[in-house]
C-alpha cells in the first residue's frame, strides 16, 4: 500500500462527465478493505471558493482552480489501482507540497459543500 500516499496526485477521468481532473489523495490507506479520501481540482468556476489555487501552487495548475469538495469521495485502494491500470490515460503528476496538502485537508471541514459523510471519514485521519 505504500505506493498510495497522501499528497499523491493523479490525472483521472471524472465519473460524472468523463473529463480529466487532477485528484489529490488526502489520507493514508486505512480499514479493511483499505480506503483513501480523494478530492479533485477543477478550473471550472464553481460556487465553492474554500480553497482557491493559483499558478505556482502546483505544477499542474495553469489558471485559477478550485478544490471540488462537493465531489470529494472515499475509494478503496483496490478500486483506485484498477482505475489506474484500466485507464491508460492516467498520468502521475507531481505530488502536492506539504503546504498545499494541508490547505486542501483544512478545507474538508471548512467547506460548506463537503458532505458530512466525507467529513466524518476524514476526521482524525490528518
Amino acid at each position: 500500500m505504500s505506493d498510495i500516499v497522501p499528497g499523491m496526485c493523479l490525472h483521472l477521468t471524472a465519473k460524472k462527465n468523463l473529463s480529466k481532473h487532477l485528484y489529490v489523495i488526502l489520507t493514508e490507506p486505512a480499514g479493511d478493505p483499505p480506503t483513501v479520501a480523494i478530492a479533485n481540482i477543477t478550473s471550472t468556476n464553481i460556487a465553492d471558493k474554500t480553497v482557491v489555487l493559483e499558478v505556482g501552487d502546483h505544477p499542474f495548475i495553469k489558471k485559477t482552480s478550485y478544490i471540488n469538495y462537493s465531489e470529494a469521495t472515499v475509494i478503496t485502494v483496490e478500486q483506485l489501482r484498477a482505475i489506474m491500470e484500466e485507464d491508460v490515460g492516467v498520468r502521475y503528476k507531481d505530488d502536492a507540497s506539504p503546504e498545499l496538502l494541508k490547505r486542501i485537508r483544512d478545507g474538508v471541514q471548512a467547506s460548506p459543500f463537503t458532505t458530512p459523510k466525507f467529513q466524518r471519514y476524514c476526521q482524525g485521519k490528518f
